[in-house]
């Protein structure tokens, strides 16, 4: 994993990608019921996932609650449609003020992310280029501080691998308080 880090001096990389950042259900998946919301892998209610995180026997164990936000700006009218759907039914339908920004991640719809796990053919072929043109932009969790990069990203992806387009930018909020744990 290290290998595909664009910076070098990463704490703990970030991710939407549960390759990059495993969920508690990737240690645990007889926990993880079948059904958890529309977008694969993510819950769509926070009250839910708190009342089953709460019944399960995870004592000892170490995780963070992560909410990830879609960010459209840049987006088609069809993929701002197409990933509407999954926000429609999520709860809450908003940010809290007392969540801490993470940072923002680009990845495709399956939730794939540019940044560590997946390169593009020339990307890949070139990759301290590669390094160079993104790393300053990114935070000691492999995560963009500020959007601009991350839509330019975006763009570059949708361009260089279009089978997995369209990507998106995902924002990454801390929901826990004390959330310096790896686990989410």
């Amino acid at each position: 994993m290290r290998a595909a880090l664009l910076r070098r001096d990463v704490d703990r990389p970030l991710s939407i990608d549960r390759l990059v950042w495993p969920s508690v259900f990737d240690f645990h998946p007889e926990l993880e019921p079948p059904y958890t919301g529309l977008y694969a892998g993510l819950w769509d209610s926070l009250q839910r996932l708190r009342q089953h995180l709460d019944r399960q026997e995870l004592s000892g164990e170490e995780y963070v609650i992560a909410a990830f936000t879609v960010i459209t700006a840049g987006c088609q009218s069809a993929e701002v449609a197409d990933i509407s759907r999954c926000g429609e039914v999520t709860v809450p339908g908003k940010l809290d003020a007392g969540w801490r920004f993470l940072g923002y991640d680009v990845a495709d719809d399956s939730a794939t992310s540019a940044l560590i796990t997946m390169r593009a053919a020339a990307d890949a072929a070139d990759p301290e280029a590669h390094r160079r043109r993104w790393a300053g932009h990114l935070n000691r969790a492999h995560l963009f501080d500020d959007l601009a990069p991350a839509v330019e990203l975006r763009r570059h992806s949708n361009r260089v691998i279009p089978a997995h387009a369209p990507f998106f930018v995902y924002g990454l909020w801390s929901i826990r308080e004390g959330d310096t744990k790896a686990r989410r």
